[in-house]
Protein backbone atom coordinates (compact mmCIF):
# COMPACT_ATOMS: atom_id res chain seq x y z
CA UNK A 1 0.00 0.00 0.00
CA UNK A 2 1.44 3.10 -0.95
CA UNK A 3 1.58 6.39 1.35
CA UNK A 4 -1.30 7.84 -0.64
CA UNK A 5 -3.81 4.94 0.09
CA UNK A 6 -2.48 5.20 3.87
CA UNK A 7 -3.68 8.56 3.84
CA UNK A 8 -6.93 7.82 2.44
CA UNK A 9 -7.26 5.32 4.72
CA UNK A 10 -6.45 7.29 7.99
CA UNK A 11 -8.98 10.22 6.72
CA UNK A 12 -11.43 7.49 5.95
CA UNK A 13 -11.07 6.64 9.74
CA UNK A 14 -11.60 10.31 10.94
CA UNK A 15 -15.35 9.76 10.21
CA UNK A 16 -18.24 7.65 12.25
CA UNK A 17 -19.61 4.95 9.49
CA UNK A 18 -23.34 6.72 9.42
CA UNK A 19 -21.72 10.30 8.00
CA UNK A 20 -18.64 8.26 6.19
CA UNK A 21 -21.46 6.87 3.94
CA UNK A 22 -22.81 10.40 3.77
CA UNK A 23 -19.64 11.99 2.44
CA UNK A 24 -19.05 9.18 0.24
CA UNK A 25 -22.41 9.69 -1.67
CA UNK A 26 -21.72 13.45 -1.82
CA UNK A 27 -18.70 12.54 -3.72
CA UNK A 28 -20.37 10.28 -6.34
CA UNK A 29 -22.87 13.07 -6.52
CA UNK A 30 -20.11 15.34 -7.12
CA UNK A 31 -17.92 12.90 -9.56
CA UNK A 32 -21.68 12.33 -11.77
CA UNK A 33 -21.79 15.98 -12.21
CA UNK A 34 -18.75 16.82 -12.83
CA UNK A 35 -18.52 14.84 -16.35
CA UNK A 36 -21.33 16.98 -17.60
CA UNK A 37 -20.56 20.62 -15.85
CA UNK A 38 -16.45 20.40 -15.24
CA UNK A 39 -17.33 21.31 -11.43
CA UNK A 40 -13.42 20.31 -10.11
CA UNK A 41 -10.01 19.39 -12.34
CA UNK A 42 -8.98 16.53 -9.18
CA UNK A 43 -8.72 13.63 -10.64
CA UNK A 44 -11.62 11.13 -9.17
CA UNK A 45 -9.70 8.87 -7.51
CA UNK A 46 -8.58 12.30 -4.93
CA UNK A 47 -11.34 13.87 -4.75
CA UNK A 48 -12.49 12.26 -1.74
CA UNK A 49 -8.86 12.31 -0.10
CA UNK A 50 -8.51 16.54 -1.67
CA UNK A 51 -11.71 17.70 -1.10
CA UNK A 52 -14.27 16.01 -0.01
CA UNK A 53 -12.35 14.70 3.92
CA UNK A 54 -10.47 18.12 4.56
CA UNK A 55 -13.63 20.30 4.23
CA UNK A 56 -15.87 17.35 6.79
CA UNK A 57 -12.91 17.55 9.30
CA UNK A 58 -12.84 21.21 9.62
CA UNK A 59 -16.63 21.21 9.60
CA UNK A 60 -16.44 19.07 12.88
CA UNK A 61 -13.94 21.80 14.20
CA UNK A 62 -16.81 24.15 13.81
CA UNK A 63 -18.68 21.74 15.48
CA UNK A 64 -16.84 21.72 18.44
CA UNK A 65 -15.75 25.61 18.39
CA UNK A 66 -19.78 25.88 17.83
CA UNK A 67 -19.70 28.67 15.73
CA UNK A 68 -23.06 29.94 14.72
CA UNK A 69 -23.32 31.33 10.47
CA UNK A 70 -20.73 30.51 7.92
CA UNK A 71 -20.25 31.11 4.80
CA UNK A 72 -18.34 29.44 1.77
CA UNK A 73 -17.08 31.97 -0.46
CA UNK A 74 -16.80 30.99 -4.15
CA UNK A 75 -18.39 27.72 -3.01
CA UNK A 76 -18.09 26.39 -6.45
CA UNK A 77 -18.35 22.43 -6.16
CA UNK A 78 -19.51 22.97 -2.99
CA UNK A 79 -16.58 22.64 -1.81
CA UNK A 80 -15.66 23.16 1.26
CA UNK A 81 -19.33 23.95 2.39
CA UNK A 82 -21.39 21.20 1.83
CA UNK A 83 -19.57 18.89 3.73
CA UNK A 84 -18.38 21.42 6.35
CA UNK A 85 -22.47 21.51 6.80
CA UNK A 86 -22.69 17.84 6.68
CA UNK A 87 -20.98 17.23 9.66
CA UNK A 88 -21.44 20.55 11.60
CA UNK A 89 -25.61 20.60 12.18
CA UNK A 90 -25.71 22.99 14.49
CA UNK A 91 -23.97 25.54 12.81
CA UNK A 92 -26.04 27.30 9.44
CA UNK A 93 -24.05 27.40 5.72
CA UNK A 94 -24.09 29.94 3.08
CA UNK A 95 -22.66 28.71 0.14
CA UNK A 96 -21.84 31.86 -2.23
CA UNK A 97 -20.96 31.62 -5.47
CA UNK A 98 -21.12 33.38 -9.22
CA UNK A 99 -21.58 30.44 -11.48
CA UNK A 100 -24.97 29.82 -11.61
CA UNK A 101 -24.16 26.17 -12.71
CA UNK A 102 -22.13 25.45 -9.69
CA UNK A 103 -24.82 26.69 -7.66
CA UNK A 104 -27.30 24.58 -9.39
CA UNK A 105 -25.07 21.97 -8.41
CA UNK A 106 -25.04 22.85 -4.45
CA UNK A 107 -28.93 23.90 -4.67
CA UNK A 108 -29.21 20.11 -5.68
CA UNK A 109 -27.32 18.20 -3.02
CA UNK A 110 -29.14 20.61 -0.46
CA UNK A 111 -32.25 18.87 -1.95
CA UNK A 112 -30.34 15.46 -1.75
CA UNK A 113 -32.28 13.42 0.88
CA UNK A 114 -29.59 10.99 0.80
CA UNK A 115 -26.97 13.48 2.19
CA UNK A 116 -28.81 14.68 5.58
CA UNK A 117 -32.63 14.89 7.06
CA UNK A 118 -32.41 18.64 7.73
CA UNK A 119 -30.11 20.63 5.64
CA UNK A 120 -28.48 23.60 7.28
CA UNK A 121 -27.03 25.07 4.16
CA UNK A 122 -28.14 27.55 1.42
CA UNK A 123 -27.35 29.03 -1.71
CA UNK A 124 -26.83 31.96 -2.77
CA UNK A 125 -25.87 33.45 -6.27
CA UNK A 126 -23.24 36.81 -6.05
CA UNK A 127 -22.14 38.20 -8.52
CA UNK A 128 -19.51 40.62 -6.49
CA UNK A 129 -18.10 44.42 -8.09
CA UNK A 130 -13.86 42.89 -9.02
CA UNK A 131 -12.83 46.08 -7.41
CA UNK A 132 -14.60 44.58 -4.24
CA UNK A 133 -17.14 44.94 -2.21
CA UNK A 134 -20.56 43.88 -2.36
CA UNK A 135 -23.25 42.75 -0.50
CA UNK A 136 -23.30 39.66 1.80
CA UNK A 137 -25.07 38.02 4.98
CA UNK A 138 -23.92 38.80 8.47
CA UNK A 139 -21.79 35.71 9.20
CA UNK A 140 -19.53 34.71 12.07
CA UNK A 141 -17.14 32.77 10.26
CA UNK A 142 -15.68 32.63 6.49
CA UNK A 143 -13.66 29.62 4.61
CA UNK A 144 -12.62 29.35 1.15
CA UNK A 145 -10.95 27.73 -1.01
CA UNK A 146 -9.82 28.47 -4.50
CA UNK A 147 -11.48 31.74 -4.92
CA UNK A 148 -8.33 33.72 -5.51
CA UNK A 149 -5.58 35.35 -2.96
CA UNK A 150 -6.54 36.32 0.42
CA UNK A 151 -5.90 39.83 0.37
CA UNK A 152 -8.51 39.43 -2.97
CA UNK A 153 -10.98 37.62 -1.77
CA UNK A 154 -11.07 39.86 2.08
CA UNK A 155 -11.93 42.64 -0.27
CA UNK A 156 -15.11 41.06 -0.79
CA UNK A 157 -16.18 39.73 2.21
CA UNK A 158 -14.29 41.78 4.89
CA UNK A 159 -17.90 43.42 5.83
CA UNK A 160 -20.05 40.81 6.60
CA UNK A 161 -18.89 40.93 10.21
CA UNK A 162 -16.56 37.83 10.85
CA UNK A 163 -13.11 37.84 12.91
CA UNK A 164 -11.81 34.90 11.60
CA UNK A 165 -11.69 33.66 7.45
CA UNK A 166 -9.69 29.99 7.19
CA UNK A 167 -8.50 29.69 4.12
CA UNK A 168 -7.47 26.61 2.35
CA UNK A 169 -3.98 26.78 0.56
CA UNK A 170 -1.10 25.05 -0.48
CA UNK A 171 1.68 24.94 1.79
CA UNK A 172 4.18 26.77 -0.96
CA UNK A 173 1.74 29.30 -1.96
CA UNK A 174 0.46 29.69 1.68
CA UNK A 175 3.72 31.66 2.38
CA UNK A 176 3.65 34.00 -0.73
CA UNK A 177 -0.12 34.68 0.28
CA UNK A 178 0.70 35.75 3.86
CA UNK A 179 3.34 37.89 2.76
CA UNK A 180 1.04 39.91 0.81
CA UNK A 181 -1.60 39.78 3.10
CA UNK A 182 0.34 41.17 6.00
CA UNK A 183 1.29 43.96 3.32
CA UNK A 184 -2.36 45.26 2.95
CA UNK A 185 -3.68 44.27 6.16
CA UNK A 186 -1.01 44.67 8.20
CA UNK A 187 -3.67 44.02 11.38
CA UNK A 188 -4.37 40.73 10.76
CA UNK A 189 -2.84 38.04 11.95
CA UNK A 190 -2.30 34.40 10.54
CA UNK A 191 -1.88 31.17 12.16
CA UNK A 192 -1.55 27.61 10.33
CA UNK A 193 -4.30 25.18 11.85
CA UNK A 194 -2.98 21.86 12.93
CA UNK A 195 -4.44 19.62 10.75
CA UNK A 196 -4.05 15.46 10.38
CA UNK A 197 -1.01 14.27 8.31
CA UNK A 198 -3.38 12.88 5.80
CA UNK A 199 -3.88 16.61 4.48
CA UNK A 200 -0.23 16.36 2.76
CA UNK A 201 0.44 19.69 1.64
CA UNK A 202 -2.80 21.44 2.15
CA UNK A 203 -3.10 23.91 5.04
CA UNK A 204 -5.33 25.50 6.47
CA UNK A 205 -5.00 29.34 7.25
CA UNK A 206 -6.71 31.18 9.97
CA UNK A 207 -6.99 34.96 9.39
CA UNK A 208 -8.28 37.54 12.39
CA UNK A 209 -8.96 40.72 11.58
Amino acid sequence: MNGRNKDLNKARRTFDPTLLARLDAFTNLLLKWNRSFSLTSIRDEEVFIKLVAPSAWLGLEYERERVGTVIDFGSGAGIPGIPMAMTNPSARYILVDSNQKKIGFIKNCISDRTLWEAPNASAMLVRLNPEGGGILPRADRVVARASGSMGRVLSHIIGCGARHYDFFKGREESKVEITELEEKYPQATVDIRQTPDWFDDLVILRVSL
